[in-house]
């Protein structure tokens, strides 16, 4: 082989290299002005490759990736040979809805004692994409936890109050409840006497109504100390032997306090003819949560029926009444902390029965679920598991 031939395929090879589809090639001078690319560069850059030559690169970056570029090749063009070659990242801008970032690797090469850079680019914009979005969720997560641990400082600081103002109030609570006893106490000692008093009846009427209102105060303070209770994990489920069908007749009798007449509450068990070991305490806090939440939000002549059965060492309850039901949009809610349906606001209540009846459920390791129509009513069903004694 001749060395012209030599030097032709010699060429022929380089060519091959340089025309490489898979990677941008660009040869600059010193000024940074392209004096060739191949055609992946070209398309790179969105221009036909023969209106390349003699055009500078900076004409395609932004400023940012300009001065960059500048202060690159200046660092090239004087390094040692044992300098690191490295590379720097590159915003191509072809327009601004669709900016490309490249990696560009360069050597410096002398043609004729004069400098040439030769740069390999790769396009990472898929890798930036992919980085940016990691950063924006690492980003959301950490403003996610930030906000879960603020809401979790507030909730212990709200939870320490409520608890603290709930012991408080008890004390006093008790002793007016207790001198409203002892007035009605006297009162019932000394009918022939009192009825002589001319205002006897309204003293009466309000004695009731105060009654009554220091009754709800002390159930929304019990409320508060149970649910602090229960977070603090202060209550634990204690099993005991008992007779599933006496304790509904017993509940059914002592539980007449909490639905407001004319409501008729009727009890329907079946298989429960049996002695079981679970929570009684536990079991008789979910049924009057239940029962009071289905009479607070019913009409005065309705019915709340309770059905119970037991069926392979499982107790179903279920708790139906004809009250307002609760809103499809707000069904997801109804177990979390202090929530209330916006078609019950202007009733009394703390929006915490809920949340405490389904935590002695799970103590109990059991399950609570719902089915609800607007105006039409609301069902109950609570399945907890228990040993057969």
């Amino acid at each position: 082989m001749s060395e012209t031939q030599f030097d032709i395929e010699h060429v022929l090879k380089l060519e091959a290299v340089f025309n490489n589809p898979l990677a941008g090639l660009i040869i600059l001078d010193r000024k940074g002005e392209i004096e060739a690319v191949n055609q992946a560069m070209a398309e790179e850059l969105e221009q036909p490759r023969n209106q390349l030559t003699g055009t500078s690169i900076e004409g395609f970056l932004n400023e940012e990736s300009q001065r960059m570029l500048h202060k690159y090749l200046e660092y090239c063009a004087n390094r040692d040979e044992n300098d690191e070659h490295g590379s720097i990242e590159l915003q191509i801008t072809r327009n601004k809805k669709n900016a490309r970032h490249v990696e560009l690797a360069i050597s410096e090469t002398y043609i004729r004692d004069v400098l040439f850079f030769v740069g390999v680019v790769k396009d990472i914009t898929p890798e930036k994409k992919l980085q940016r979005k990691l950063q924006e969720q690492k980003a959301e997560k950490e403003k996610i936890e930030a906000n879960l641990e603020k809401e979790q400082e507030i909730s212990d600081l709200k939870n320490r109050f409520v608890s603290m103002a709930s012991h408080e109030f008890r004390a006093p609570l008790a002793g007016l409840l207790s001198s409203v006893n002892l007035i009605e106490r006297y009162i019932n000692s000394g009918q022939n006497q009192w009825k002589n008093f001319p205002y006897h009846n309204h003293i009466e009427k309000h004695l009731k109504i105060l009654k009554r209102a220091l009754g709800n105060l002390q159930s929304i303070l019990n409320e508060f100390l149970s649910l602090g209770k229960l977070e603090e994990g202060k209550l634990e489920s204690h099993s005991q032997t008992f007779h599933l069908g006496e304790f509904f007749q017993m509940h059914q009798q002592q539980v007449n306090d909490i639905i407001a007449p004319p409501q008729e509450l009727h009890y329907h068990c079946s298989h429960c003819n049996a002695k079981v070991h679970m929570d009684k305490n536990f079991l008789h806090n979910i049924l009057n949560n239940l029962i009071s939440n289905a009479s607070k939000y019913s009409p005065h002549n309705s019915e709340i029926n309770v059905k119970a059965y037991t069926k392979s060492n499982i107790l179903y309850m279920f708790v139906e009444d004809q009250g307002k039901g609760i809103p499809e949009k707000e069904q997801k809610k109804i177990f979390d902390h202090f929530f209330r349906a916006k078609n019950v606001r202007n009733h009394q209540g703390t929006g915490l029965g809920l949340t405490i009846t389904q935590k002695y459920v799970g103590l109990m390791n059991g399950v609570i679920n719902f089915n609800s129509e607007e105006n039409k009513g609301t069902t109950f069903n609570v399945e907890l598991p228990f040993k057969q004694a």
